[in-house]
């Protein structure tokens, strides 16, 4: 699909990245982030969005870049097309209305729910409150009525029963990291090894999020940040092609 969108991101991560995370600085001025992530982006590739943090405040624009710098150092995937955060009114916008972030694989740029992602407080009070909504649904669902529910929203939450959340990201940081796990699928499925983790995929999806049994590129992204996490539930031989793409 055109747009591949997390509702739903602290990671443990390997020293060396630990390290370039300690010496992240943060950007005085949206200009000065928008010129530091400027490095790991493309705008001549295929319908590249190009970098603008325009709309959104300076404190979720760092933690993008906190977040994305260190992933780009630390894995050997090439660069996006460019990272914005589209005005509600715009078609853009308009598709990351049920969205924090979003991954266009057509534009390979990443897209921010500009209204969302107004500050730091709003947009982690916003995955706090999805979290106690899916909890209460888990635990109470007598207390709901589900008969104009979408079947994919019921097939979410009956295969979220398992692992007890609908979505691995829980703050934005670990909702950067699932979108930068739709990036870098097109790498996971060249490896010689992804027939294998494909296989495996009913195996350990639920045990992921209700999220990552939807399809291939949810799974994919879903793991990647259980991954990122340390977590222990995600298959073996996907982990494996998430180690082959770091930097040797």
């Amino acid at each position: 699909k055109y747009l591949e969108a997390s509702k739903a991101p602290v990671a443990k991560v390997s020293e060396k990245e630990t390290t370039k995370i300690n010496k992240f600085i943060p950007a005085t001025s949206i200009e000065e982030a928008e010129n530091a992530i400027k490095k790991y982006c493309d705008d001549s590739q295929f319908g590249a969005l190009g970098v603008s943090y325009s709309g959104i405040n300076l404190d979720v624009a760092n933690e993008v870049n906190k977040t994305l710098i260190p992933l780009f150092e630390e894995y050997d995937v090439g660069k996006i097309g460019g990272i914005l955060a589209p005005a509600g009114n715009t078609k853009l916008g308009k598709q990351m209305t049920n969205a924090i972030a979003g991954y266009s694989p057509i534009r390979k740029s990443f897209v921010l729910n500009r209204k969302a992602l107004k500050n730091m407080k709003t947009a982690q009070e916003a995955f706090e409150a999805e979290g106690a909504v899916l909890k209460d649904v888990l635990e109470q669902p007598e207390k709901y009525d589900f008969t104009k529910t979408p079947k994919s929203v019921l097939s979410v939450i009956e295969r979220s029963k398992k692992s007890g959340r609908a979505t691995v990201p829980k703050t934005v940081q670990e909702a950067i990291q699932h979108e930068f796990g739709h990036f870098i699928q097109h790498k996971v499925y060249a490896s010689n090894e992804w027939g294998e983790a494909e296989a495996n995929m009913a195996k350990y999806a639920d045990g992921i999020s209700g999220y990552a049994g939807t399809n291939k590129n949810e799974y994919v992204a879903e793991s990647f940040v259980s991954y990122l996490k340390g977590e222990g539930v995600v298959d073996p031989v996907l982990a494996q092609i998430f180690d082959d793409l770091r930097r040797k």
